[in-house]
């Protein structure tokens, strides 16, 4: 099933299968073992699931996909989820219910995120940006490097702001592409930036400095900054060596912290 915001879970590019298959190591988990895990990360206890489905998936990686029927389903509820079979990390995490009335706000949907991600033991992460949906907010977070953001290892959680539930996780890329890098310093410096910055409209969020993709894929060590044009926030990257404009982002509702 597709994600409260209607994007689809991952595995749809050959650089992240072929990352999660680098990152699939450790022993191999079992199908009981695999809905044991996703049971585990929504909180369920054997008596709150009513029927699971697991299937064994193979293409680049083997991954067990999960489906759990809870005890008095409300309206088509399930959890689901992907494992990778070598290692039993959580590829993908998605719980499928109706949502009520918000009753948070954005901002207290992030808190409600950010603590997710620190119960599961994902530490040192800056919440970039996000947006609201129906019923929902999805968040980006990405890891630090000492001062540099790596969006490639980016995470998304989907809260749902009726009561504040995790009802999407998606580490695919955190699982694919995150490790320690050889960072080199930049030629353009953080004021060059700047004047940059505030040359495409009221800056939001000054450079930081941040590794991104080009469009084939290739990392590159870049400035990036929200600004907003015309009560518009997007994202703009800069490379770092030459000044030249990477890709822009268009955003909901930027927030970075950390």
């Amino acid at each position: 099933p597709p994600f409260p915001d209607g994007s689809l879970p991952p595995l749809d590019g050959e650089r992240l299968r072929m990352g999660l298959k680098e990152a699939a190591r450790g022993n191999p988990v079992s199908e009981s073992q695999a809905r044991e895990i996703v049971a585990k990360a929504f909180g369920l206890s054997p008596s709150d699931v009513r029927h699971a489905e697991v299937h064994r998936v193979e293409d680049d990686v083997a991954l067990f996909d999960v489906t759990i029927e809870p005890q008095n389903p409300r309206d088509g509820e399930a959890y689901t989820g992907e494992v990778l079979e070598r290692g039993g990390e959580i590829v993908w995490l998605r719980h499928v219910r109706p949502l009520g009335a918000p009753r948070l706000t954005y901002e207290q949907g992030a808190v409600k995120a950010e603590r997710d991600l620190y119960a599961r033991g994902m530490r040192g992460f800056v919440l970039a940006d996000g947006r609201m949906g129906d019923g929902f907010a999805v968040y980006r977070f990405v890891p630090v490097q000492g001062d540099v953001l790596l969006f490639p290892d980016a995470v998304r959680v989907w809260v749902a702001l009726d009561d504040g539930a995790v009802v999407g996780l998606d580490r695919s890329s955190y699982l694919a592409f995150h490790r320690p890098r050889d960072i080199p310093a930049p030629k353009l410096t953080a004021e060059e930036a700047r004047r940059a910055a505030e040359s495409r409209g009221k800056l939001v969020y000054p450079p930081r400095l941040a590794i991104t993709q080009d469009q084939a894929g290739r990392e590159m060590l870049a400035y990036t900054f929200v600004v907003e044009d015309s009560g518009t926030p997007y994202r703009v990257f800069l490379n770092a060596f030459d000044g030249t404009e990477e890709h822009v982002e268009l955003l909901g509702r930027p927030l970075e912290k950390g």
